[in-house]
């Protein structure tokens, strides 16, 4: 397997009770075994129950890619673990994670789910917090207690149970650091084989489109040879491709901008092959912008991501560079991200962005902050002002079927722009956006950057944002009048 040469850990989860003594033990010597083969285990530490730190960090848990959880009796008297355990179940795509069950003690083979069910319906207060985190949390039709046990029953089956057998041993009747050992060993080699595959298949995926590009003729391929003689290269569009994506992307970005600033001189006269030549540089530099994301991060964020833009629902990215996102969506729908220059500035543009400081809400008249963001949106999308009077329900109705329109012209890429969370919890709080929000899903996207990430977030960029961007605009800006 090749080395991915990746500076973002694999990163893996860890749900358990933080009450629980030897589950502490436990999950130190985890955290150990984890670390000698380059994993990071995310954990919570505290106690704490309360707030939305402690949401969010289910929520993180709940949809990440690797998870091992610590299976004891008191795991199922938490209304929170037992909030993960249900969240971890429901997933559309649980096929495609590695949830990895370990029981902590042998208690855990004669631990009837009966019990689990006899604390349930003897223990009021967890009954009522479970189904205020389902509620709150997760779309539920039915969130009465008794709706709720059989999800909690449904995910005993389904993640529980095929652990309770004598091939699992537990950590009390082995030896708890090779069993270990052994667990975060096997994770590793999978994690990096599915990791090193789809790296894999992105790249060839970049190589194959560029080199289609170069072969359009619009693009100077004696040129490009040119610039690569220094590294030794052959001669013919599929070999200029490999070359330009296996080396650092600034470095090409770079080498691209020369050799259009080189045949600028050349084609000036020729105004329509100029504006060609350009097109397909622009997009051949989309290309190679994708492949600047950490197959790592794309690996442990993938499944989450397409799920929120199924779903309609926001998207926290910790960028240096909010006009990055767009790599990111391109990503996700395997088309090359597309950039306009600000020409007042000559910077790149952030893309499908609200201007939070410019809606100054109408206090007074009914109804005014709903229709000042769907105004900004409606802008957005049709790329005009809505008509006079145009109610929400019906601005929203164009939104759609705008926004449904452009997803079918490109290839099944989601409108999106960015937004606060401040702005955008408003808008869920909107009755009209609620009743729209599940026609909007996967066609209108909210994503929200971040520029202080959490701990254990890293940024999806292999290479300096602010600096690949600059080079971007240096191309743009060849762009004619």
């Amino acid at each position: 397997m090749a080395n991915l040469d990746d500076e973002i850990p694999v990163q893996a989860w860890l749900s358990y009770r933080c009450k629980d003594d030897l589950a502490k033990v436990r999950r130190d010597e985890l955290k150990a075994a984890c670390g000698e083969q380059d994993i990071w285990l995310v954990y919570d530490e505290s106690d704490a129950k309360e707030g939305t730190h402690l949401i969010e960090f289910m929520e993180d848990l709940t949809s990440a890619r690797c998870v091992f959880i610590f299976l004891a009796p008191n795991y199922f008297e938490s209304s929170y673990t037992l909030f993960e355990l249900v969240c971890i179940h429901e997933r559309d795509d649980l096929s495609r994670r590695f949830v990895l069950p370990m029981r902590l003690s042998d208690d855990m083979v004669t631990y009837e789910r009966t019990r689990a069910k006899q604390f349930w319906d003897n223990n009021e207060g967890i009954r009522n917090e479970l189904q205020r985190l389902l509620k709150t949390y997760r779309v539920a039709e039915d969130a009465s207690h008794e709706a709720i046990w059989q999800r909690i029953d449904a995910a005993w089956h389904g993640v529980v149970f095929p652990y309770l057998d004598e091939l699992h041993q537990s950590l009390e009747a082995g030896v708890p650091e090779p069993l270990l050992v052994d667990r975060v060993k096997d994770l590793e080699f999978e994690v990096k084989k599915v990791v090193q595959e789809v790296a894999d298949n992105l790249k060839n995926r970049i190589v194959r489109e560029i080199t289609h590009l170069l072969d359009d003729e619009y693009l100077p391929k004696a040129l490009f040879l040119r610039e690569l003689s220094q590294r030794g290269e052959s001669h013919g569009s599929r070999n200029i491709a490999i070359s330009l994506v296996e080396g650092e992307v600034g470095d090409s970005i770079g080498l691209l901008t020369r050799v259009m600033e080189k045949h600028q001189v050349r084609a000036s006269a020729k105004q329509e092959e100029w504006i060609s030549s350009l097109d397909d540089a622009k997009q051949l530099c989309g290309w190679l912008l994708i492949n600047t994301v950490s197959p790592v991060w794309w690996f442990q964020h993938e499944l989450r991501w397409k799920q929120a833009v199924k779903q309609g629902e926001s998207m926290l990215l910790s960028l240096d560079n909010a006009a990055y996102a767009e790599v990111i969506v391109s990503r996700s729908v395997v088309q090359p991200a597309v950039y306009e220059l600000d020409q007042s500035s000559q910077q790149v543009k952030t893309p499908y962005q609200i201007e939070d400081e410019s809606l100054i809400f109408d206090a007074i008249s009914e109804g005014a902050p709903e229709q000042q963001i769907f105004i900004e949106l409606y802008k957005i999308v049709l790329k005009r002002d809505p008509p006079a009077g145009l109610s929400s329900d019906k601005m929203l109705e164009n939104i759609y079927q705008r926004a449904h329109s452009h997803f079918k012209r490109d290839k099944n890429k989601p409108v999106y722009y960015l937004i606060s969370y401040p702005l955008f919890s408003v808008l869920k709080d909107i009755p009209a956006f609620q009743k729209a929000e599940q026609k909007l899903a996967g066609y209108l996207q909210f994503i929200c950057c971040d520029q202080n990430p959490k701990g254990y977030e890293y940024s999806p960029c292999q290479e300096d944002q602010h600096l690949l961007l600059d080079q971007v605009a240096l191309l743009l800006s060849m762009q004619p009048e």
